[in-house]
């Protein structure tokens, strides 16, 4: 594509997005910080990253992973994250599930669980887990601790609780 045209499809995007962050706000009817749109706007980019990377599923697709045969697969994975075996974005009504919380064989990885009792226990909740498991830490050397999680899950379940029970 040429260069020209790049720039041109990058406008279109600018303006629609601007437009569509408008009429959000606008939809408040309330003054709005920048710093909060700046806040959602970065938790939205990080969702995006993480469907690019691992996927982010739906309830059904999310059961269907899991094995379910049922007609209504998404309750497997509801009822999963309501054990505290998966970790879910909300958006809405809607639950995404990352898809780096899934072993080979579709289900969810023994240290998800291990995560969410720990971060229940240390007042973070499910959105902190996520954004933490996506982020570089100096507990593990600069890594982010998802590129860990399935191959050494000791390591993380080590670098969250130094994290996330840090005393100051």
């Amino acid at each position: 594509m040429p260069k020209a045209q790049e720039f041109l499809d990058a406008d279109q995007v600018i303006k629609a997005s601007l437009n569509a962050l408008g009429e959000a706000i606008d939809s408040i009817h309330s003054p709005l910080p920048p710093a909060f749109a700046r806040a959602i706007q970065a938790e939205r980019n990080l969702h995006l990253q993480i469907d690019a990377e691992f996927g982010l599923l739906t309830s059904t697709e999310a059961g269907l992973r899991m094995g379910s045969r049922s007609r209504t697969p998404r309750n497997l994975a509801s009822s999963a994250r309501l054990a505290g075996r998966l970790l879910a974005i909300v958006r809405g009504n809607s639950a995404y599930y990352p898809a780096f919380q899934f072993g080979s064989d579709g289900q969810p990885l023994l240290v998800v669980k291990q995560l969410r009792k720990l971060a229940q226990d240390s007042h973070w909740s499910e959105r902190g887990v996520i954004e933490w498991l996506m982020s570089p830490t100096t507990y593990l050397n600069d890594q982010r601790p998802v590129d860990r999680l399935a191959s050494d899950p000791k390591s993380v379940i080590e670098a969250a609780e130094l994290a996330w029970n840090a005393s100051w």
